[in-house]
């Protein structure tokens, strides 16, 4: 599995440099990129996450049910998941997480809000 690292360089335009440009480093190289793209799916469907996802928008009138990975397996890793769709079961399923408030038992999404989680490494937690 590849890591990538992306650091955010702010230099002044004199030299060149856009503050919206970044240096990623890929397996010890370097490169120069303009800004930054995060993977978007779209779920109507039950659904496991995996390392190739950040932000995933649920639909369906049913809300499907959302895994998690191991956050032993992503330290560092963050999702945004978003419920577009109002319908039947007004809160989606979703593996436990420690919410904002500590709670470790958390189980749920809703409509309408974004839920960002990111692993530590031995829990999933909200950070938003």
């Amino acid at each position: 599995m590849k890591k990538i690292i992306v650091f955010t360089v702010l230099l002044v335009s004199s030299i060149g440099v856009k503050a919206q440009d970044v240096l990623t480093k890929i397996n010890g190289g370097a490169s120069w990129v303009s800004g930054v793209v995060a993977p978007m799916k779209f779920i109507v469907s039950s659904y496991t996450l995996d390392e190739s996802d950040y932000t995933v928008i649920v639909g369906g009138a049913i809300p499907p049910t959302i895994t998690l990975p191991a956050a032993s397996s992503f330290e560092g890793k963050i999702y945004r998941i978003l419920r577009t769709v109002p319908g039947i079961g007004v809160n989606g399923t979703i593996s436990r997480y420690v919410s904002k408030s500590g709670g470790s038992n958390s189980t749920t999404y809703s409509y309408g809000n974004v839920l960002v989680l990111q692993s530590d490494g031995s829990w999933w937690k909200q950070i938003n």
